[in-house]
């Protein structure tokens, strides 16, 4: 961070986990797959707090972390806004880091449904449009984890990816119709302007 002073936000690259079942081992798989694609450069991809340092300044230019996001998706609403002020985000340094996944379908499931959740009120905020990655990105990271890692349970990234999509958007829909049955289809009418929130330092 010393060394790259527009950087507002650097994730370090995902290691994998050896031993785990195939619904953790796809995960494992397809984040190594990203991480590839960006790897020593900035990045537009979401990189999430996970493994992830912030400068201060850029998250506190930005007005910290929004409280009243419901679900997941603080994160994400803090690195859009970050961008948008000008900071780059850089996406795998050299640091290795290592991630226990979600080892159930179930699981997974829930984790997507949840994030689409929280990504209704994130483009609600953002006046973003809603986009889906087409089937074609989880092929293409399923070649390139093979590349990286020689392992064949690469060839079923197109399916866990299409079962991921498909929770995000069920958990989207479901974040919408509760925003309606609110009356609220602006972010703003549903929060009060909260203090900055930086890591629990105000």
């Amino acid at each position: 961070m010393e060394q790259n002073p527009d950087v507002g936000i650097a994730k370090a690259k995902y290691g994998m986990l050896h031993g785990e079942n195939l619904v953790a081992t796809l995960e494992n798989l397809e984040y190594m797959a990203i991480d590839s694609k960006y790897e020593g450069k900035a990045t537009s991809a979401k990189l999430g707090t996970g493994a992830s340092i912030y400068r201060v300044k850029a998250i506190k230019d930005v007005g910290g972390f929004d409280d009243c996001i419901r679900a997941a998706g603080e994160d994400a609403d803090a690195e859009y806004r970050i961008r948008n002020a000008g900071w780059l985000l850089y996406k795998g340094t050299t640091a290795l880091f290592y991630e226990n996944h979600k080892k159930t379908w179930k699981d997974l499931w829930d984790e997507n449904f949840w994030y689409g959740y929280g990504g209704c009120f994130i483009l609600n905020k953002n006046r973003q449009r809603v986009t889906f990655a087409a089937l074609s990105a989880g092929l293409l990271h399923s070649f390139i984890a093979y590349k990286i890692t020689r392992r064949k349970a690469a060839f079923l990234l197109p399916l866990q990816h299409a079962f991921k999509k498909v929770a995000w958007f069920f958990g989207f829909v479901k974040g919408k119709i509760d925003t309606y049955k609110q009356g609220n289809t602006n972010h703003q009418k549903t929060c009060e302007v909260s203090p900055i929130r930086v890591f629990g330092i105000i």
